[in-house]
């Protein structure tokens, strides 16, 4: 039950244009003669969340679940790995299976993308690439294709050519599909990743740097769940690694939004990346196997990732973790409002008042509760859509709900 691969496109620009085209006809063909629209849905621009998931009905669910079950007289091999840690002992340890699903994530700026530079590299490359990274998978294509939402064309041109720089083997370039999606919305970019896919179903890497961006709402269940049962799907179906990035909160090293929490849940590797001083450090936080050793990455002058091996770590973890906010879970800022929103009454709590509750709370754990935190916490439970500021009828400074 794989999914149908579409005619082969001769470019990238044929796929937005082709999308474009149908998105416009899809919409011409909900509106009335007068220009009003009708009440049709358009269901390629708002229904792309069940695109690649077919509905399961009366007549085709027994196939599904034959597909599903698990037979007693059939063995499961474990997945073979798509790329391996050579450990400073000179052993190996998977760092993703083939058809996994790899969460990145890390501060901004904090060279997740650089990481991925890294990645996309050594698996271009294959075999050993600088003592860190082994690929040997000689059956596969070689394909890697990296989608980036946030960085302009420019910028992601000079992704391109430092992946080059890094090659050994300048030819190995030719496999590297590399996309800018800035200039779409959620939409468009998710439709467009969706095409790509189809087009070339013998991808072997695909890295979304910036798989935040390929949704409305990052709080959103609906949408979070809808996306990650994508990438469960696409990494079935076309039995590709997939490796999305993801920023962390600004206040924890949370991975941000519902979005973060659904992808931790089903990812099977979680890497976190975090500059020390001149330095960045990979670390694994979540694996389902053995962890692999975390390693470091510096910057030559050219904005190049140049790996150091001959780093001390120890050091170097120890200095990244002077951040009291960094042991400030969600959980416990959770646990803050609802001590903070309790008995309150109906009238909601301005600024100063839900400061000084917060101020109480974080001090009787012993962190850190001056006020310029409690402001960054609060904006923080404003993104995270716990709180929402309200106008209150004869305060011109109004208040804050609490929603959850």
């Amino acid at each position: 039950m794989g999914i149908k691969k579409t005619e082969k496109l001769s470019s990238t620009e044929d796929i937005i244009k082709g999308i474009k085209n149908e998105l416009s006809v899809t919409q011409k063909s909900t509106m009335k003669e007068d220009g009003e629209p009708t009440k049709e849905k358009n269901t390629r621009a708002e229904n792309h969340k069940v695109l690649l998931i077919e509905v399961l009905t009366k007549e085709n669910w027994r196939d599904h679940a034959e597909d599903a079950r698990i037979q007693p007289g059939k063995s499961y091999p474990e997945p073979e790995s798509a790329f391996d840690r050579i450990e400073p002992d000179n052993s190996k340890i998977s760092m993703a299976a083939k058809g996994s699903i790899v969460v990145m994530s890390g501060k901004a700026k904090g060279g997740k993308t650089k990481c991925t530079q890294i990645i996309a590299t050594a698996l271009l490359q294959r075999g050993n690439y600088e003592n860190l990274i082994y690929s040997n998978d000689t059956e596969g294509s070689g394909k890697v294709m990296i989608i980036d939402t946030e960085q302009t064309k420019p910028d992601v041109r000079k992704s391109y050519d430092i992946i080059f720089k890094l090659l050994a083997d300048k030819k190995k370039i030719e496999n590297l599909f590399l996309f800018s999606l800035r200039k779409y919305n959620h939409k468009e970019r998710l439709q467009l990743v969706i095409n790509l896919l189809q087009n070339e179903s013998d991808m072997e890497i695909l890295i979304i740097d910036g798989i935040r961006d390929l949704l409305g709402d990052i709080n959103s269940v609906e949408e979070s769940m809808n996306l990650v049962s994508l990438l469960l799907k696409w990494s079935s179906d076309y039995g590709v690694t997939i490796v999305v990035v993801i920023h962390e909160n600004k206040i924890n090293s949370e991975l941000r939004g519902h979005t973060g929490t659904e992808l931790q849940n089903k990812a099977d590797t979680v890497i976190n990346v975090a500059k020390s001083g001149d330095a960045f450090i990979a670390k694994c936080i979540l694996a389902r196997g053995k962890k692999f050793s975390p390693f470091a990455f510096r910057l030559d002058s050219d904005g190049v990732p140049i790996i150091d091996l001959d780093i001390d770590l120890s050091k170097l973890e120890a200095a990244g973790t002077g951040n009291a906010t960094a042991v400030v879970t969600n959980d416990l800022h959770r646990e803050a409002l609802s001590k903070a929103y309790d008995g309150i009454g109906v009238t909601l709590p301005g600024w100063r008042d839900l400061v000084n509750k917060l101020i109480v709370f974080f001090k009787s754990k012993s962190l850190p509760a001056g006020e310029n935190k409690m402001r960054e916490y609060i904006n923080h439970y404003q993104d995270m859509g716990w709180i929402k500021k309200e106008p209150v009828e004869g305060r011109g400074y109004g208040g804050y709900r609490l929603l959850q």
